[in-house]
């Protein structure tokens, strides 16, 4: 378990930094990088959390139903918080969306990545 923080803190850390120096070449806030950063790192933390909750409960479908409704609820949150942030920059909306995409694709891709190989080892 805690090898999963680790590696999800090190995988933040690593986004941030990528994402920090994109930010100032295309002109997007540093606050709207660090919002990102906050919110996809805490959203994963919870995630693991529920979803090591679910698989330890006796019914079967509840890690699947967990699963399924927390990535709903990031999709939409995400889907927010990218209007959000369109509605406050007047240029570079298309690196904003860009910015925010990656990391909705890359947070979900690591979560996706973990729970597949932690599933399939039982």
């Amino acid at each position: 378990m805690k090898s999963y923080y680790l590696k999800l803190l090190a995988f933040s850390a690593v986004i941030f930094v990528t994402a920090f120096l994109a930010a100032q070449k295309f002109g997007i806030s540093v606050y709207y990088v660090v919002l990102l950063s906050v919110y996809f790192t805490g959203f994963s933390l919870i995630l693991n959390k529920q979803l090591q909750s679910a698989l330890q409960d006796k019914n079967k479908n509840k890690f699947t139903n967990t699963f399924l409704a927390l990535t709903a609820l990031k999709m939409f949150s995400c889907l927010f918080i990218l209007l959000f942030g369109l509605y406050f920059t007047k240029e570079n909306r298309l690196a904003i969306g860009i910015c925010t995409m990656s990391y909705y694709m890359l947070y979900t891709g690591i979560e996706v990545w973990h729970w597949m190989a932690k599933l399939k080892h039982g």
